[in-house]
């Protein structure tokens, strides 16, 4: 075996561990984030929301464009207008009419600090790093 061949086989292992570990750490995001059986019940539905929204733009632009006549353009907007709609009874039966998340600002803002500490914790070398010059305020000294 070459050196050129070592080398090249080094560096495309270095490559796949480089590519694979996310998927066998984990992300801390997942992690920390909460998933009761309510908030993911309650993502899907907002996520459902935001589905429907989409095709309902969609379908107004293909409409618009030519791409469906008026009968079926109708009996669409008719269908995701009742899905729509489903939804919308869905939220407000699970709580959602009076808030959309049921913890408190605080409780979200300390969670996203949390999550954004540990993935720059994770990123970070273990040294601080110089502050550039530009990064100061003007006036100020380093």
């Amino acid at each position: 075996m070459t050196l050129g061949m070592f080398v090249g086989a080094l560096l495309l292992i270095g490559l796949l561990y480089w590519v694979m570990r996310p998927f066998w750490q984990g992300a801390d995001w997942q992690r920390a984030a909460p998933h009761s059986d309510e908030d993911l019940q309650l993502e899907q539905l907002l996520f459902q929301r935001e589905s429907v929204l989409q095709g309902l733009r969609d379908l107004e632009m293909d409409h618009q464009a030519g791409k469906l006549n008026d009968e079926d353009f109708a009996a669409l907007e008719a269908q995701l207008r009742a899905e729509g709609v489903a939804v919308l009874k869905a939220l407000d039966e699970f709580g959602a009419s009076a808030s959309l998340d049921p913890r408190s600002d605080d409780e979200i803002e300390q969670w996203i600090e949390r999550a954004v500490a540990a993935t720059l914790n994770r990123h970070r070398p273990s040294e601080a790093r110089p502050t550039a010059s530009h990064d100061q305020p003007r006036g100020a000294s380093a």
